[in-house]
């Protein structure tokens, strides 16, 4: 009895963890562009990565020259490439990424632009290509991908000198998406492989 009351709960846990989503948050404010990796309650910074100081490097110290001649290495044979293998890699990371786009969501998507410039003209002007690029641009992703967005907001001001972009957006996959685009890729490689001889 033991044994089964262990087996339902190692099952239980996988299929939690296959049902839990991975999430990404995307941002950009002040020109600076962060990008945030979650699971569960869990967050981690993929970029900006903190630099990491570097500790001196010790100089090396001079070796006297000998005066034996330097041996000549024999020359490497050149390998073929073999581009039916390179075909295949990339045919089965095409078949992995669809399962993955097909299964992505965007959600949340918020963008605050404020075209600034003194010109009232060009301001104008630069807010009605903004308008044109955004809502067309949104009106196509759309299309592509699952998208939700939350907030759009696009304005003008005289005041100021400079264009003024706050952007942010998640995206979210189940794991067991990943999992089974990871599955296709490489049932896709075997099988062009057995097939290639």
């Amino acid at each position: 009895m033991t044994g089964w009351i262990i087996a339902a709960a190692v099952f239980a846990f996988f299929a939690l963890i296959l049902g839990t989503s991975a999430k990404c948050r995307l941002s950009y404010q002040d020109g600076e562009f962060c990008v945030k990796v979650g699971f569960w309650c869990f967050w981690f910074t993929v970029f900006p990565q903190q630099k990491k100081e570097k500790p001196p490097e010790k100089q090396p110290e001079k070796k006297a020259d000998s005066d034996k001649p330097p041996k000549e290495e024999p020359e490497k044979k050149k390998e073929k490439t073999d581009f039916s293998l390179i075909r295949n890699l990339i045919g089965s990371g095409l078949k992995g990424f669809q399962t993955v786009w097909r299964h992505l969501i965007f959600y949340n998507l918020r963008l605050c632009v404020v075209v600034g410039d003194e010109d009232a003209a060009a301001c104008a002007l630069q807010y009605g290509k903004l308008c044109g690029a955004v809502y067309g641009g949104l009106a196509a992703a759309k299309n592509l991908a699952r998208l939700r967005e939350k907030e759009i907001s696009l304005s003008c001001d005289f005041s100021k000198n400079r264009t003024e972009c706050d952007l942010q957006a998640f995206v979210r996959i189940r794991i067991l998406f990943v999992f089974g685009a990871a599955f296709r890729m490489l049932f896709h490689l075997a099988v062009n492989t057995m097939k290639n001889g």
